[in-house]
């Protein structure tokens, strides 16, 4: 019974919408309701929560560093995300056919034999922040004892780094209130830590140095930077600092900075824009490795000599981007991990000669936060994949074992039916080679209950240079078993992690050319016989949010539905309003909307001036404190959407920036979203 009284809400809920779409929408009652404000939004059904709440509590676990008696993860177990000391574990050693039958199908080798043991152990969680926001950036000391955590407040992004003593919650803050402080980086000798700085009017950045015996009294600025400067890592005497500029996805420059005079020199200077990431000093000082594509088509590891400037690549040429790395503690061992169309892999090598020693094999799925302990004896990482929780694995190098630990606190009611990914290839509107360009996609099929095609929402990712990988994601599988939809996560032009070339797809006058990779994604679906072409919903944030207005006024017909999670919807009022530090940035993505030319353009793309083309319901969220796309984008959207009688929900939190983060906020927006997916796939179910 309370199965069929759902479906009769929804229907009803329905055909409130479609009345809301005959006569516009403009009269709707805005509702506040703690940090929340609404518009249309039904109240939540009961039994919607529970299951909700079910899924939200799935525990995940992200590895931080090591610590002398343990590790520090970040996990949410109460409203926001914390730090937590997670202690050494208790193994229980397992053989490997119990190891496999833990992740049914998948496979794990680790080592040289089918002999070797595999190890899970329990240990226990000592939360160790308690800030009323999320903590960030949590970074050890290398000398384990003390480490840094960083907020903000209600999602300004401007944060403010606080250094703990590990064991104790006392903190001191020791950056200046009302700056943006990231890339927090200690020296190897853990006495200072280097990070940047900028106020929230300007688009320059400061390098700043602080000592850990008087983090306030002693910080000083070493460098004002013009534009957007980072701290890579100390030089092992202390003496200076690996710096980089990044100008765009696919151009950055290095830069050595002299600690006692604040003077620069460029590393590297090239005339071909190129990509640098992260990057480390040598054991010895006399070289620097780092994250690059100079050469290549893909990200690899290039070794650069600081004194005569030879360069050589410390990793193998490889069909993906290395996305994370570390050096062990005594400099001799290299570890990273490379993404094979959206995969990790994980590699161990020599650090002076780059010979691969190690390669162990893993489930499929995603690899972060690489870090050696400090003796050099232990890997940890997160792992996560498409139907597993991110976890805490480490890798022990002398015995080549793997462990998995789990904190006591997991709840072994949850379900672990957990539907996996599958790697697809579709063909878009240009060719490549005399044939259609392929574009990948991941799709999640939930288990088969009725004859009828299953309704499908695609999720798009923001960035716009970013890329679905098959992380876990707890949305995700609520979509599949509560909904019984496939979900889509494409990877459309312009996404990283397939090569430089298809990042530059989507720039500038090419940005239409990624709207129309999800239109050929929408043809697809139509020749899928399990899938019904007529309830298809596009969801996506940031970026993704524009992806979903673009692709409602470009494909009416062939979509159903719509939710715009902190989305764009005109170029030209998002770079205007859009904070300092961002707009430079933003403007080589987009194209600058003070060349007239091209503002011409991009008002000609901008949802905002095509909504009268947009005829399916829609969900627009927004953080009402958001420093990327401020919320003014959401609210122009919500009153041209009302004024054009598009029937649209609203919900904004004014305790969220860019994108929700608090438990409570969560849990509404997830209501939020299942009931309008329940009303759009009702309003077009089969009859």
């Amino acid at each position: 019974m309370k199965a069929l009284g759902r479906q009769i809400f929804y229907v009803i809920a329905a055909a409130m919408v479609f009345a809301l779409g005959i006569s516009g929408s403009a009269t709707a009652q805005r509702l506040i309701k703690g940090s929340l404000v609404t518009e249309n939004i039904p109240k939540p059904d009961a039994n919607v929560l529970a299951a909700i709440t079910r899924y939200q509590n799935i525990q995940q676990y992200k590895f931080q560093g090591w610590v002398l008696s343990g590790a520090l993860v970040s996990t949410r177990i109460g409203r926001t995300p914390q730090a937590f000391l997670i202690r050494n574990p208790r193994n229980k050693s397992q053989n490997m056919a119990a190891f496999r039958n833990l992740y049914r199908h998948n496979t794990i080798s680790v080592g040289d034999t089918k002999s070797d043991p595999v190890k899970r152990g329990t240990t226990s969680l000592q939360q160790v922040t308690f800030f009323t926001e999320p903590a960030q950036e949590i970074l050890p000391s290398p000398d384990g004892l003390r480490f840094i955590a960083s907020r903000d407040h209600e999602g300004d992004e401007l944060y403010q780094g606080h250094v703990f003593s590990v064991g104790k919650t006392k903190s001191i803050a020791f950056t200046e209130p009302g700056t943006r402080n990231t890339g927090f980086v200690f020296s190897t000798d853990s006495r200072w830590v280097a990070w940047q700085g900028s106020k929230s009017n300007t688009s320059d950045s400061d390098i700043l140095l602080a000592p850990m015996d008087d983090p306030v009294g002693g910080r000083r600025v070493l460098f004002h930077g013009k534009g957007s400067f980072l701290v890579l890592g100390f030089a092992p005497d202390n003496r200076t600092l690996l710096i980089s500029r990044y100008i765009s996805v696919s151009h950055s420059q290095l830069y050595l900075l002299n600690i006692a005079t604040g003077s620069i020199k460029q590393l590297n200077p090239t005339s071909v824009p190129t990509a640098y990431g992260l990057g480390k000093f040598t054991s010895d000082g006399q070289a620097v490795i780092v994250q690059s594509d100079e050469g290549r088509e893909f990200v690899g590891l290039l070794r650069i000599d600081v004194k005569t400037g030879k360069k050589t690549y410390a990793s193998p040429a490889l069909d993906g981007d290395v996305t994370d790395f570390t050096l062990s503690a005594n400099g001799r061992l290299l570890a990273y991990a490379v993404n094979i169309e959206g995969q990790s892999k994980l590699l161990i090598a020599r650090a002076r000669t780059g010979k691969v020693i190690a390669i162990p094999r893993l489930p499929p799925g995603v690899i972060s936060g690489l870090s050696f302990d400090q003796r050099s004896r232990r890997l940890g990482f997160t792992f996560d994949g498409a139907k597993h929780p991110a976890a805490i694995w480490v890798y022990q190098l002398k015995t080549t074992q793997i462990s998995k630990w789990e904190p006591r606190t997991l709840d072994a009611k949850l379900p672990r039916d957990y539907r996996s990914a599958r790697l697809i290839h579709y063909p878009s509107f240009t060719e490549r080679d005399g044939t259609k360009r392929q574009i990948p996609a991941y799709i999640y099929r939930p288990e088969k209950s009725s004859h009828l095609a299953a309704p499908v929402i695609i999720s798009i990712h923001g960035g716009p240079e970013a890329q679905y990988r098959p992380r876990f994601s707890k949305q995700f599988q609520y979509w599949l078993h509560e909904l019984g939809a496939v979900v889509i996560a494409p990877n459309v032009r312009g996404s990283t992690g397939y090569g430089g070339n298809y990042v530059s797809l989507d720039d500038g006058m090419l940005r239409q050319d990624a709207v129309k990779d999800i239109g050929a994604l929408l043809d697809w679906i139509k020749t899928q016989k399990d899938l019904d072409a007529s309830r298809v919903i596009v969801h996506g944030g940031s970026y993704g949010g524009y992806m979903v207005l673009a692709a409602l006024a470009e494909y009416p017909e062939k979509l159903a539905g719509g939710v715009d999670v902190v989305g764009i919807s005109n170029f030209v009022t998002f770079l205007q309003n859009t904070e300092d530090y961002r707009k430079d940035l933003r403007r080589v993505e987009y194209g600058d909307e003070r060349d007239p030319k091209m503002r011409a353009f991009l008002e000609a793309i901008s949802p905002l001036n095509n909504v009268n083309k947009i005829r399916d319901p829609l969900l627009i969220v927004q953080g009402q404190n958001d420093p990327r796309v401020p919320s003014s984008e959401s609210e122009q959207m919500l009153s041209a959407a009302k004024a054009n009688s598009v029937p649209v929900w609203f919900m904004m939190a004014t305790d969220e920036g860019h994108g929700f983060r608090k438990s409570g906020n969560v849990l509404a927006l997830r209501a939020a979203e299942d009931a309008f997916f329940r009303m759009v796939f009702a309003i077009h179910a089969p009859t």
